[in-house]
């Protein structure tokens, strides 16, 4: 017979403090995160969505285009308030995830970054902590204006914000979007569609048969767990 577990330990009144002063400190990092800006070019920003909120904070840095990277738009009264102080907005649903595509709206988001940049308008970049989706966007934009690989742009955005940290899917598609000379699609149009090049259609492959191989996966679980149920049954 084995041996019984010994019982568990109860924290001690210094550990308990120590572990809410953790979390508490996590959370504030969260809520700095998502309420700052940072400027990485003279009239660019990168934030967090609470930043995106913050009529005040986006009207003292002249902003007058947000572009929001989120898996959801903005609240209906901020985007109001953005009509009142004529603030251009445009939103792109994009998640957080490994495998969601980027490289499909770098092209037009980089050209909306620059020609409101041109222009004169204050730009804010976010989603919704300013330090993945956005981020990369960002870290392309950067890639694309000086020509430069993904490392030396990461390296100069998080050298201005230093929390940007893309997940490995993003940093992937960052080395796609250098390989394919900072746009993923080909001047070639078939049915007024543009073509992607060589090496975004072998990330968009890649990416494809991955998702089926998690579904079979999946599928696989799934029927192990069905057929440990059916021989529950017959052994009741």
């Amino acid at each position: 017979m084995a041996d019984p577990s010994p019982p568990r330990r109860e924290p001690t009144a210094h550990e308990r403090t120590q572990h809410r002063q953790s979390q508490l400190k996590r959370y504030f990092q969260r809520w700095l995160t998502r309420r700052s800006m940072d400027e990485i070019f003279p009239d660019i920003y990168l934030g967090g969505s609470y930043a995106a909120e913050s009529i005040p904070s986006l009207t003292a840095a002249k902003i007058t285009f947000v572009l929001s990277i989120m898996s959801k738009n903005l609240p209906p009264s901020t985007r109001e308030a953005y009509m009142n102080h004529r603030i251009q907005h445009v939103f792109i649903k994009k998640y957080d995830e490994s495998g969601e595509d980027l490289l499909a709206i770098l092209p037009e988001a980089c050209r909306v970054i620059e020609e409101s940049r041109a222009r004169g308008a204050g730009v804010l970049v976010h989603c919704a902590m300013g330090v993945s989706r956005s981020a990369s966007v960002v870290v392309a934009y950067v890639m694309q204006r000086w020509g430069i690989s993904p490392t030396e742009a990461l390296t100069f955005v998080r050298g201005k914000r230093y929390v940007v940290s893309p997940n490995r899917g993003f940093l992937e598609q960052l080395e796609v979007w250098r390989e394919c000379g900072y746009d993923v699609f080909s001047k070639i149009r078939v049915d007024g569609q543009r073509v992607p090049k060589e090496a975004y259609r072998r990330w968009l492959k890649r990416v494809e048969e991955m998702r089926a191989e998690e579904e079979r996966e999946a599928a696989a679980q799934n029927g192990d767990g069905d057929a440990d149920e059916d021989s529950g049954a017959q052994a009741s």
